[in-house]
């Protein structure tokens, strides 16, 4: 991945051309070379500016082989910042085996010659975050120095905890990864009128087929419905097919009868058998993700 920012705010013209001033840097993953200019901007910038490290800043997480350096580049070459993303650490500091989606961005580091005017902290943890996105991950943190608050809350991130690490105060932040409600939001986003239909005649203390309570909340109750009878997969699915044959067996004999009392039944029995397709529909396109 490879972000041109001079694309996005163009050069500075009426500055001197060299690499501190000159707003056309990239941003792109760390190969050998970039990998050893970024250790070496860390340590003069955790070790030798502000000593929150004896001798190294190096750790386990360096040794991950799921970890993935993005640095920014000057014309020249030359390390402006870096920054690394990976799964979470456990407690004990040590990268979980197995990934399960909590990804974290660390060591985020600018050259001291190069953190004014020209946005390269802004654009690696934008990049950080794009780059976890892409990575799979399900949940985003990091652990940054308290004075850095106010450019991680302008980014995006929220604040969830202070914490003091290495004698100095530092902020647990969060970014929101928004790609599942997105997907939510694209899938059910036809079960809106079905759905209030629904809310509207439903009794209170109504339950789902899978006993899982339903509140009158349209909006939350039915949905979290939803979400369940999903959960239950390919049994649950079969279930529910079984509840189309019969409830379009009901419709078939009440439109058969044909007495007009019952208009409103039908109109219910139809709704309730589109509702269940949909489900299937929705059961199917969940699980081949």
């Amino acid at each position: 991945m490879t972000l041109d920012v001079s694309v996005l705010t163009g050069p500075l013209r009426s500055a001197p051309r060299d690499r501190h001033t000159d707003a056309s840097y990239v941003v792109v993953d760390a190969g050998p070379r970039e990998l050893a200019g970024y250790r070496r901007l860390r340590h003069d910038v955790f070790v030798t500016e502000q000593g929150l490290f004896a001798g190294s800043d190096a750790d386990v997480v360096d040794d991950d082989p799921r970890t993935v350096v993005l640095v920014a580049l000057a014309r020249d070459g030359e390390v402006l910042g870096g920054v690394r993303i990976h799964p979470a650490p456990g407690a004990d500091g040590a990268p979980p085996v197995r990934d399960v989606g909590w990804w974290r961005g660390s060591r985020l580091a600018v050259a001291s010659d190069a953190r004014l005017h020209l946005g390269v902290g802004a654009a690696l943890a934008r990049a950080a975050c794009a780059r976890a996105e892409t990575q799979g991950a399900l949940r985003f943190d990091a652990e940054v120095q308290a004075q850095h608050r106010r450019l991680f809350e302008r980014l995006g991130w929220s604040v969830r905890h202070e914490t003091l690490r290495h004698g100095h105060p530092h902020l647990v932040v969060d970014f929101p990864i928004t790609r599942i409600q997105r997907l939510a939001d694209a899938t059910k986003a036809p079960l809106g009128l079905l759905l209030d239909e629904l809310a509207a005649g439903a009794p209170r203390g109504f339950v789902g087929d899978d006993a899982a309570p339903v509140l009158l909340d349209p909006a939350v109750g039915l949905v979290a419905a939803a979400h369940a009878q999903l959960a239950h997969g390919r049994a649950q699915r079969a279930r529910a097919a079984r509840r189309v044959v019969r409830a379009h067996a009901q419709l078939r004999e009440l439109q058969r009868v044909g007495v007009d009392e019952d208009r409103a039944a039908q109109r219910a029995m139809q709704r309730e058998a589109e509702f269940l397709k949909y489900q299937l529909k929705l059961a199917d396109q969940v699980g081949s993700l």
